[in-house]
């Protein structure tokens, strides 16, 4: 895995984030552990690929790297990309942004632009 992306993409993403937000703090996990934490807080037993929780002006991003990795594939770009992908789904989540039936193609769009210009910003550098 490339952590100097990584790094870069969430240094960019950073400067998109509404300072209502002090602190994100972006975990990668296993499967194992994102069902653990899908079922305890949602009681949902399955792997996920990104769960957010907000706490006044801080948030947690739990982002599965197992299951990035997989949808990595399907999509076909990196699994920093992916990462980065569902970061930005996360933190939208954060941001009071909601992917239900009816908001998903809103949502959708604000993601896939934030990804694109992140994408491209760090596809020029190399």
């Amino acid at each position: 895995m490339n952590l100097k992306y990584l790094e870069d993409a969430f240094g960019l993403l950073e400067k998109k984030i509404p300072q209502s937000l002090k602190k994100i703090y972006i975990t990668l996990v296993s499967d194992k552990t994102i069902i653990s934490v899908n079922k305890k807080f949602l009681n949902k037993n399955y792997p996920t690929d990104v769960i957010s929780f907000k706490l006044g002006f801080f948030g947690d991003v739990i982002i599965s790297a197992e299951t990035a990795k997989r949808q990595s594939f399907e999509v076909n770009h990196s699994v920093e990309k992916e990462i980065l992908y569902l970061a930005i789904h996360g933190i939208l989540h954060l941001l009071g942004f909601n992917d239900d039936e009816h908001n998903y193609d809103k949502m959708k769009e604000k993601q896939d632009s934030i990804f694109t210009e992140i994408a491209g910003v760090l596809d020029a550098k190399r």
